[in-house]
């Protein structure tokens, strides 16, 4: 039997270790924690290229991570039919997260995503309970803060919540970390389903 040995210094290593250790002890949430650190590098690698990357559409950006994630060692995919098509499908082995992927125009434009999220691709089973929305940031000069404040504030709504009929809560953001993590009781199980609210700023207006 072949003994593997890890650097766990090396993120890519460490990644994989964590990957394989969570399969082992079938730790979905360890397997996210990780996720979400690997999400991360492809979150500031992005925006350290916004200078390419800063007119380019949403399915294109969706692409870049989906790359990325890929070439970490997990099978990322973008319009994967799952209950529709979404637009990022990340599985290993039995794991799965579904992102959903929004350039910024309004809070409105982003509540869409989110009900596709939440009511069209979503589960709540053992091994996919975790979901995330994407937002790119592209075309105003509202600080990123704001939209996500902004954004917390809308999908919060109590009245928005009774017309959509859904319940949410929403942590507050940490240090300087442009996402914030939210709970909410899945429609059709009531078990809950946990959401990522991601910023990623590829804006690039240089004055000189």
């Amino acid at each position: 039997m072949i003994s593997l040995e890890f650097d766990l210094t090396d993120p890519l290593e460490e990644s994989l270790y964590t990957r394989r250790l969570a399969l082992k002890n079938d730790d979905y949430e360890l397997y996210i924690k990780q996720l979400y650190k690997d999400l991360g590098l492809c979150v500031n690698d992005l925006e350290g290229r916004a200078h390419y990357v800063k007119s380019h559409g949403e399915d294109q950006l969706s692409l870049i991570v989906e790359t990325q994630l890929n070439g970490m060692g997990y099978k990322a995919s973008h319009d994967t039919f799952h209950n529709g098509h979404v637009d990022i499908h990340v599985k290993y082995h039995k794991f799965l997260w579904l992102g959903e992927a929004k350039i910024y125009g309004s809070p409105s434009k982003i509540f869409e995503g989110f009900l596709q999220l939440t009511t069209r691709y979503s589960s709540s089973s053992q091994d996919n309970y975790h979901g995330g929305l994407l937002i790119y940031v592209q075309d105003t000069k509202l600080p990123t803060i704001d939209i996500l404040e902004g954004w917390k504030d809308h999908v919060s709504d109590p009245v928005r919540k009774k017309e959509n009929n859904y319940e949410i809560t929403c942590e507050d953001r940490i240090g300087r970390n442009l996402y914030f993590n939210s709970s909410m009781p899945h429609h059709k199980s009531g078990l809950p389903y946990l959401i990522r609210h991601q910023i990623i700023d590829v804006r690039h207006d240089p004055k000189k």
